[in-house]
This record gives structure tokens, C-alpha cells and sequence, in this order.
């Protein structure tokens, strides 16, 4: 078991990168190796976070099994102030259980693996829960989540957001898009839509009473990434006057198709919005058949 009350994984990070190319100088090349430990220990480590440039080898003979609690944790812009988890590392593999956090980005839940057997086999993937967390703190936590679904950013408040995803890696600790599988679940209460031009041409579409701001009451939406796409399926929300179901698909080359049909309004007809895109600065709209009824 390890305790501790205080973990800088930025400091740890930092000096993995640093020491791993880390080379004696000539003088020390015939020391022995207390003295070369001590020369490394007085060495100042790099001022930057150099952990996404490395990529982290897990030694072939290393054998552990621990469990790790800590009463404080900081990672980039993460504070952990409490969290425990069940470590194991073996073959090339270090396997992470039963990990729970209470941060500054909310409460969190995890489970994942991280693989290194040999250049061609680089693997990562993760079972992850977030609970009262804003699109905002999930993007900065996992910065590719912005690839997998621009549309979180445009949602103010707070998300509950499930994770689970496989994917290929490569030697600069990159998320390899293609090799991407993996199932999502965003839900959240009392939610409220980012003002912007697509809103603004979106609700006077719609009529809404407030053109400026667009609140949600419910939304809960499940999508599986396969194949370079996210596929949303069918979903429910409360918006303004009007009860919407939409569903959609999100290529991970930012190319996008969505549809909402609108299944009540203050409106006699029953009709459907079509929002489809190379991108999200270039979306074009039209109006046609309800899917969903």
C-alpha cells in the first residue's frame, strides 16, 4: 500500500522525460553508480510539462501490485483532494481498478490500462465516470473529446458524463483517431445553450420566446464511436416550447450530419431540421420530414 498527503504528477512527469535521454558526462562515465545518482540529483529538471512529447515505457521486468491513496494530487490543471485506486503492472502493462477522485473537476470514477509490449502494440483504454462536471473541465481533462463531439462545448452547466474507450496509441503518447472504439453517455438537468449565430438563426427558425438563450430541462444522449464516426442515437429534449428528438453522426474529421424532429410545438405542423457540415463554422440548415414521432 502507498500513502502520501501530497502527489505532483506534473514533477514526476517532468522528470521521467528529463532522465529518461538523461546522459553522464564524460567524467562520470567510469563512476560508479551512487555517484552518477548523485550528480542526476542535483540536475534541475525542465520547466514545462514534457510528458506528452515521451512516451512512458513500462519496464518488462517490473512485477507490482499496490494500492494507492492520496490526500492530495496535481496534474496539469487537475487537483485531486482525496482519491484512491488499486494499481497493478506486469508484462509491459500497468492496469489501474476501483479508482475513485474528489477534484476540482468534479467527483470521479475510473478503471483503464495502459500497454506498452512493443512499438506496433502501444494500447490504451479507459472506463471513466464524471459526475456535475462542465463541457468545459471534460475537454481540458481529455482534450480529444473536443474532436469526438464539438457539440459538448455549446452546453452550459453541469454534465454527468460516462466514457468508455480503446485506442491505439503512438510513441509521442497521441491518440491514434482511427483505432477509436468506445461508448459515451452525456446527461444533464437545467442546462443552457452557448449564444451564438447558429442559435440565433436555429431559434428564430423555431420561433422560440427567447431568442438569446435556449434552456434544456433533460437531455441524455448515448453515442458509439466506431470507424472514424460517433453515432448519436435518438434522444429526447425540453426546449423552449418545444419537445425535440434528434440523433446525428460526428466524423472525426469534423464532418457532421444531425437531425431533430419536433414532436410538439406551439406549431400545427410536424416537421424535421436537418444541420449538416464539413465543419461547425461552415453548417448549412433545411426543413423536411420528421423521423420521430
Amino acid at each position: 500500500a502507498v500513502a502520501s498527503d501530497y502527489i505532483d504528477a506534473n514533477e514526476l512527469m517532468r522528470g521521467y522525460a528529463y532522465y529518461a535521454n538523461y546522459k553522464p558526462s564524460d567524467k562520470l562515465a567510469d563512476a560508479s553508480d551512487e555517484a552518477v545518482e548523485e550528480a542526476i540529483s542535483h540536475v534541475e529538471l525542465p520547466d514545462t510539462t514534457a510528458s506528452s512529447d515521451q512516451l512512458l515505457i513500462i519496464p518488462s521486468n517490473l512485477q507490482v501490485d499496490f494500492s494507492l491513496e492520496a490526500n492530495g494530487i496535481r496534474y496539469d490543471s487537475l487537483l485531486v483532494s482525496w482519491a484512491s485506486a488499486d494499481v497493478a503492472m506486469r508484462d509491459r502493462t500497468l492496469q489501474v481498478t476501483n479508482a475513485l477522485a474528489a477534484s476540482n473537476m468534479g467527483d470521479i470514477y475510473f478503471e483503464g490500462f495502459y500497454s506498452t509490449r512493443s512499438k506496433e502494440q502501444l494500447k490504451a483504454g479507459f472506463d471513466l465516470n464524471l459526475v456535475d462536471i462542465t463541457a468545459q473541465k471534460v475537454i481540458t481533462l481529455f482534450p480529444a473529446i473536443d474532436t469526438l463531439m464539438p457539440l459538448l462545448t455549446t452546453f452550459q452547466g453541469d454534465l454527468d458524463c460516462e466514457l468508455a474507450i480503446t485506442t491505439d496509441i503512438d510513441t509521442l503518447m497521441q491518440v491514434m483517431l482511427p483505432s477509436v472504439d468506445g461508448v459515451m453517455k452525456i446527461s444533464g438537468k437545467d442546462l443552457g445553450l452557448k449564444e451564438s449565430a447558429e442559435l440565433t438563426k436555429i431559434s428564430r427558425l423555431l420561433m422560440f420566446k427567447n431568442k438569446k438563450e435556449a434552456r434544456i430541462d433533460n437531455m441524455s444522449v448515448t453515442g458509439i464511436v466506431q470507424n472514424n464516426v460517433l453515432e448519436i442515437f435518438p434522444f429526447v429534449l425540453s426546449v423552449d416550447r418545444y419537445l425535440l428528438a434528434a440523433s446525428g453522426t460526428q466524423h472525426l474529421d469534423q464532418k457532421f450530419d444531425y437531425h431533430v424532429s419536433v414532436i410538439k410545438s406551439p406549431l400545427i405542423l410536424k416537421f424535421g431540421l436537418n444541420a449538416w457540415g464539413e465543419d461547425f463554422d461552415h453548417i448549412h440548415y433545411g426543413l423536411g420530414r420528421a423521423r420521430y414521432k
